[in-house]
């Protein structure tokens, strides 16, 4: 049987999904595609969330679709190649894109060992502050989304299939609406 539980920490949540840890920073913003962005910066810091690299398990290869130039929310930037998947990053705000961290492509393993610090993908200078707040969720909003996602794959009765495999699932329907 698959489990889910979340600890509400000073700083962060800690979910435990299934035997996994995903964590949650507080101090942060998210997409729905599982971006993460520190808007205490500027320019923006973006990366991919705990629950990302989970999901693409042992990460060995990085790419980037997108130099230092605009993209709209929702653009591809990137992709993110696992042993079993290619997933792809997607901008979750618009704006330019000021620096790539270059260090990913020598150790694409940064993501998996430090998304929220060393595994930073790139900055992005937001053309408008007021369309990137409304499009971010917040912390706790984006665990509620995890775990809705979590339901989600209970309900379909997935309980045989690893979480990368239901996530592959998900995305296609996605895609499909």
């Amino acid at each position: 049987m698959l489990s889910f539980e979340v600890e509400n920490e000073e700083d962060k949540f800690r979910l435990a999904i299934e035997k996994f840890i995903v964590l949650i920073p507080k101090k942060l913003q998210y997409s729905k595609d599982n971006i993460w962005t520190d808007p205490q910066d500027q320019p923006f810091l973006i990366g991919i969330t705990d629950f990302f690299q989970l999901i693409s398990e042992e990460i060995k290869f990085v790419e980037f679709l997108k130099g230092t130039e605009i993209v709209t929310a929702g653009d591809i930037i990137g992709l993110v190649e696992s042993l079993e998947a290619t997933l792809e990053i997607i901008s979750p705000i618009t704006g330019a894109i000021t620096k790539i961290n270059h260090k990913l492509g020598e150790n694409p393993e940064l993501l998996n060992s430090a998304p929220y610090t060393k595994g930073w993908i790139c900055t992005i200078q937001p053309l408008n502050l007021e369309d990137t707040n409304t499009s971010l969720i917040n912390a706790e909003d984006y665990v509620t989304l995890i775990k809705e996602t979590y339901t989600q794959f209970k309900e379909r009765d997935v309980t045989r299939r690893s979480l990368r495999e239901v996530w592959q699932i998900l995305k296609k329907q996605r895609g499909k609406s």
